[in-house]
Formats: structure tokens, C-alpha cells, sequence
């Protein structure tokens, strides 16, 4: 019992030791963001920082962190003379105040708004009372003394400038009431808005690290957070159909995480953050209309589909949606890429888009016209591109620029193209484009059983240019999708023909001043209890206002 005793008493200060050693060994640290690599949708934060250790253990808490950390994604690793013992994570709530000093000094604004407004208000009052007794008091010596007309007079020209003053002070302060008033509105709206833009809660990473002395070591944290994303975006720049075409790639990045990215190096990659570690398998390789080298599944029903962001809360495992920032969804190549942005950028946590200049390429294209008469009477510069794959592009919005003039808004993308980049540079208005139908051969004749109906078309192009052009014209014949409707192709002036999509396409040199025209010319054989739409409409959606 007296061994067990001492042995007590022995052991009751060593934890008590042991407990003040901890706590003289805790450690908070803000830590600034030193790389960001930014993904379509996500981005891993980098921190690395020099830590003062002491003998023995040492809790470093990495404070102020974004709520929107996923907390499966943090490593940690230590450089110097120590071990880590553990990596934990924690939630803390603030006050939005300490998060952002603007909201402490709109909130003092607003506090000596109110004060200056209380003080209007008291004056307004002290003027509605001197005024009530002016009038109230309209016999000077009361009821008991007849006032004279001299008196009176007297009385009279006092009222009339005291209420002129009154008057005119009431109105001086209902002035500046109302400014004050919209001041304050201003500012109450302000405050609204980064109360709710700040989310109050941040995350903590706690690193326990065993020391075999006291000394510095250097810190490395990295983890993954959601509500940030970029999307690519494109400048296309020609000057002449004889000289290069310059693309500017660009990235428009926006970050809603909370923590303002401040001089940071910035990463943009195309890799997906979250795919397994585990190694892939071969699939089948299997081809049909909608396959392309590779396993891309219905990627007509990707391309310009509307998705809403994700995220997850680590700690509940919950999903959660952030509204703020609608996505999209594109294809992008199995082998990621990523690009390093030289100059620092800083990014603010206000679910802006920033554009961040990524790199420039200077291309070599062929240069020639395309049009399709059928949708739209006009012809358009198309430059096409080979080797375009090794650009690491992916599809997004592009400005296009031709002959020091802004062309217009596209899109470059890249689902369905093979060897070729085709981008389309905007209309030539002096080419000129003409489709008729010959209405003579329009008419329907019934043959026994069946109907019959021609159709005949013309195209006309004229090269109004003062220099030679070459030109894709395409059109199309139907294309019959059941056995008892037949499609007899009469003429089509020597078309390159696809039988399976009905697609024609002439290719033609044209001098200045020259024409050239085209006929096609078809029928259509279908039963006479069969209604076919053979006419061919076109529609396309406008804004009108409604009464």
C-alpha cells in the first residue's frame, strides 16, 4: 500500500508537468497561401511555414482555414529534425468582424449615421414644438390687455420671421435627414452583404509533432477545397488570310471559398482531383457513329448540358449545393495538363470571374470560305489548323478578332473534330449567295397508289472580291427512312455526295467578278395515305414585347 502510495503521489505531478509542457507547447499559426492550383472544378491550396519547436512534443494549430477544406484530402509533412505524430482537423466559428475589418468599420458608420439621424430628429421635434406655441399664442398681451394696431403690427412681423426661420430650418434638417437616411441604407446594405458573403466558420488542421530538440522546422500543408473553378476562354486574333492566327488561351477563375487568395502562384490543370488512385482496366473498344478513340460516352448529351456544383461537408459527409456559380459540362482529354502562371495573381473570395492570361500560340492555318445557303445566305472565313492536338485545348468561349475589327463571340470545340481545328472567322459580305426553289417543279402528282413531288434548287455565288477565292458550298437531299418512301436524285451539278446523310459539298476556285451556279433537283415517291412535310421552314427564337 505505501509503494502504491508514493508511486501515487509520484505519479501525480508528472501529469501535471506533463500537462503544463503541452500547453506551453501549443502553437497557433495563421498561414499564408503560397500555390494554388486551380481545377475545373475545386482546388488544392499549398501552405508552408517555419515552425519554432521545442524539446519534446508540440501542437501546431493552422488556424482560419476555409470552411469548404475537404477534410479527406489534408497531408501534412515536416522538413527538419522531427516527426509527425498526428494530423487532425477541427471546426471553429468567428465573428465576421474579425474575418473582415470592413464590416467592424461599416458597422461604426452606420452607428454614427444613427446618432447624427437621432440628433435631426430632436432638433425636428424642438421646431414642431416652438411652432405649436407661435400659434397658439396669437394674443401678445394676452386676453386681459387689448393689443394696439402698432402692437399688433409688432407681433405680427415676429411671427412671420420666426416661422419663416422655423421653416426654414425644418426644411435644412429634413435635407440632410433624408441623405443621411440614404447613407445608411447604403451602408445597411453593404453590411448585409458581407454578413452573408462571410461564412463564419473556419477550419483548423492540427499537427502534432515530436521533437528531439528545440530548433525550427518547416511546415508543408496541402488539402483540397471546393466552391472555385476556372473555365477556359479564348482570344483568336487574325490580321490577314495571309499571315498566322495568334490564340490567346485564357482562364476565368473565380474563388468562393472564403479566403481571399493574395500574390499567389496559380496553377491551372485540367486533371481531376477527385478520380480514384486505384489503376485503370481496358474496356472494349467499340466503334459506332457516336464513338470516338476512346471510351466518351453520349457526348452529344454532355456538351452543352447544365450541372450545379457539389461540394461536401467532410465532417457529415452531407452534400451541399453552392448557387452562387452555375457549371456547365465539357469533354476534356483523358491526359490532363496543366499550365504555371508566372506573375502572381490575387484572387478575392467573391465568386467573381478574374481572367488570368495563361499562354499564346501563333498557328499556321489554310484559310478558305464555307457556306451553307440553306441556313444562312452568307459566306464565312474559316481558318483550319492541323496539329492542334498538342495545344492541350479544351472547349470554352472565344472571342474572335480579324483585320483589327471584333468579329463577333464563338465557341471552339473540339468533340467532333479529328485532324483538323476549324475556326470560323465571321462573314464576308462580299461574296454573294443566293438559294431559289423553281417553284414549276413544286407541284405533287398522283400516280396510282402514290404521290410524286420535284424539286429543283438553284445556287448562285458571285465573288464581288477583288482578289480570286476558294469556297465550300453544302447543302443536302432527304434522305428516306422507310421502305415506302423513295428519294430519286436527279441532278446535283457534280456534288460531292453522302448517301447516308444526304450531304452535298461543291468546292470551287472563283476568280474576281466570277459566278458560278449550282442545281439540285430531286423526287420524292411516297404512299398517297401518307402525309409528308416537304417543305422546308425555317424558324428561329426573338424577344417581343406582350400587350
Amino acid at each position: 500500500m505505501k509503494i502504491f502510495n508514493y508511486a501515487f503521489l509520484f505519479i501525480l505531478p508528472c501529469f501535471a508537468i506533463t500537462a503544463n509542457a503541452q500547453q506551453e507547447n501549443e502553437t497557433h499559426i495563421t498561414p499564408v497561401i503560397k500555390t494554388v492550383t486551380v481545377f475545373l472544378n475545386g482546388a488544392e491550396i499549398k501552405h508552408s511555414e517555419s515552425v519554432s519547436l521545442k524539446k519534446g512534443t508540440n501542437k501546431i494549430v493552422f488556424d482560419k482555414l476555409s470552411a469548404y477544406m475537404e477534410l479527406s484530402s489534408v497531408q501534412a509533412s515536416v522538413e527538419g529534425d522531427a516527426d509527425i505524430q498526428s494530423v487532425s482537423t477541427e471546426s471553429n466559428y468567428l465573428s465576421a468582424e474579425k474575418l473582415d475589418p470592413r464590416i467592424k468599420d461599416l458597422k461604426d458608420s452606420i452607428d454614427m449615421l444613427n446618432t447624427e439621424i437621432t440628433d435631426i430628429n430632436s432638433e425636428l421635434d424642438a421646431n414642431s414644438t416652438e411652432k405649436y406655441m407661435l400659434t397658439v399664442n396669437e394674443n401678445v398681451g394676452g386676453k386681459q390687455t387689448p393689443s394696439s394696431l402698432l402692437e399688433l403690427d409688432k407681433a405680427a412681423d415676429y411671427f412671420h420671421k420666426k416661422t419663416l426661420e422655423i421653416n426654414n430650418n425644418t426644411a435644412k434638417l429634413n435635407k440632410e435627414k433624408t441623405m443621411l437616411t440614404e447613407q445608411l441604407t447604403l451602408m445597411n446594405s453593404q453590411l448585409s452583404a458581407l454578413n452573408y458573403k462571410n461564412n463564419t466558420e473556419r477550419k483548423e488542421i492540427i499537427v502534432v509533432i515530436n521533437s528531439a530538440a528545440s530548433g525550427h522546422v518547416t511546415v508543408n500543408l496541402r488539402y483540397l477545397v471546393s466552391n472555385t473553378g476556372w473555365e477556359p476562354s479564348y482570344d483568336l486574333v487574325a490580321n490577314d488570310i495571309t499571315q498566322p492566327i495568334t490564340l490567346k488561351y485564357k482562364a476565368r477563375v473565380y474563388n468562393n471559398t472564403g479566403i481571399d487568395w493574395k500574390n499567389v502562384a496559380l496553377t491551372f490543370s485540367t486533371a481531376d482531383p477527385t478520380v480514384s488512385a486505384s489503376r485503370p482496366y481496358l474496356s472494349t473498344w467499340s466503334l459506332n457513329q457516336t464513338s470516338r478513340m476512346g471510351d466518351y460516352e453520349e457526348l452529344e448529351k454532355a456538351e452543352n448540358a447544365d450541372s450545379i456544383k457539389v461540394s461536401y461537408d467532410g465532417q457529415k459527409n452531407q452534400v451541399t449545393l453552392d448557387n452562387s456559380v452555375r457549371y456547365k459540362s465539357i469533354t476534356v482529354s483523358e491526359l490532363s495538363t496543366s499550365f504555371n502562371i508566372i506573375t502572381p495573381y490575387s484572387i478575392p473570395s467573391d465568386a467573381k470571374p478574374y481572367t488570368v492570361d495563361i499562354t499564346s500560340y501563333t498557328l499556321n492555318a489554310t484559310y478558305g470560305y464555307v457556306t451553307i445557303p440553306k441556313l444562312d445566305n452568307s459566306a464565312f472565313l474559316v481558318a483550319k489548323i492541323s496539329g492542334w492536338e498538342k495545344l492541350y485545348l479544351i472547349d470554352g468561349p472565344m472571342n474572335v478578332y480579324f483585320n483589327n475589327a471584333y468579329i463577333g463571340a464563338s465557341v471552339l470545340s473540339t468533340q467532333r473534330v479529328e485532324d483538323t481545328l476549324e475556326l470560323s472567322l465571321g462573314r464576308d459580305n462580299q461574296i454573294q449567295i443566293a438559294r431559289q426553289k423553281k417553284e414549276d417543279f413544286g407541284s405533287k402528282a398522283l400516280i396510282g397508289s402514290s404521290r410524286k413531288q420535284t424539286f429543283k434548287y438553284e445556287i448562285t455565288v458571285k465573288n464581288n472580291k477583288t482578289t480570286p477565292v476558294k469556297i465550300e458550298v453544302q447543302d443536302q437531299v432527304p434522305i428516306s427512312q422507310e421502305s415506302d418512301i423513295t428519294v430519286d436524285v436527279e441532278n446535283i451539278s457534280g456534288a460531292q455526295f453522302d448517301n447516308v446523310t444526304g450531304r452535298l459539298k461543291w468546292l470551287a476556285s472563283l476568280k474576281p467578278g466570277e459566278t458560278i451556279t449550282y442545281t439540285i433537283a430531286f423526287t420524292v415517291k411516297y404512299p398517297k395515305g401518307k402525309e409528308l412535310h416537304l417543305k422546308e421552314y425555317h424558324y428561329r427564337v426573338v424577344n417581343c414585347p406582350s400587350f
